[in-house]
């Protein structure tokens, strides 16, 4: 999980067409855009947890979540040939002509296999396509695999955060 002092590279818009990425391989579909009926198997695949990504006690929690988050986000999710999400990303804030990424995740036993790279090549085609002028997002410095998708898609690198938990209850002045 994220800690306090970890580091976190910031990387800006992405410039490679997505096509180039297209899926030839029938264990899967191609990434689609999440809609209300996801919900069920979007709760079952975020549930488990995924490293830096939100631990909700409940398949209802995630549920309410991600369905409070399609209202005013976008998201894409990749199944596999029985239905069940095996990898997906999300806007995780939207609006003046920008969006920052989040939520982007692939279960454990189809990594390695290029899904998070057409979720996120997806995701940002979406976004483009509705106006958004750039895209940015932020990933633990450590996680290679995240910086392979990013560097794939042509995410450059815009700055270097340290992450400091502010915690509840702390009194300034």
């Amino acid at each position: 999980a994220t800690q306090a002092g970890d580091k976190v590279h910031v990387m800006a818009s992405p410039i490679v067409p997505v096509s180039q990425f297209a899926s030839r391989n029938p264990r899967w579909l191609s990434p689609r855009m999440a809609v209300d009926a996801d919900m069920g198997p979007l709760s079952d695949f975020y549930l488990p947890g995924f490293y830096s990504l939100a631990r909700l006690p409940t398949r209802e929690a995630w549920r309410d979540r991600l369905s409070d988050q399609l209202s005013f986000r976008t998201l894409f999710l990749i199944e596999d040939t029985e239905g069940r999400v095996v990898s997906a990303a999300l806007s995780s804030a939207e609006g003046g002509g920008a969006a920052m990424l989040g939520g982007v995740a692939t279960s454990d036993e189809y990594r390695g296999l290029g899904l998070s790279t057409l979720c996120v090549g997806a995701l940002c085609e979406e976004l483009f396509a509705q106006g958004v002028q750039s895209v940015g997002l932020f990933y633990l410095k450590d996680n290679v695999p995240a910086a392979r998708v990013y560097a794939r898609l042509g995410f450059k690198p815009a700055s270097e955060w340290l992450l400091v938990p502010m915690g509840l209850g702390i009194v300034f002045g």
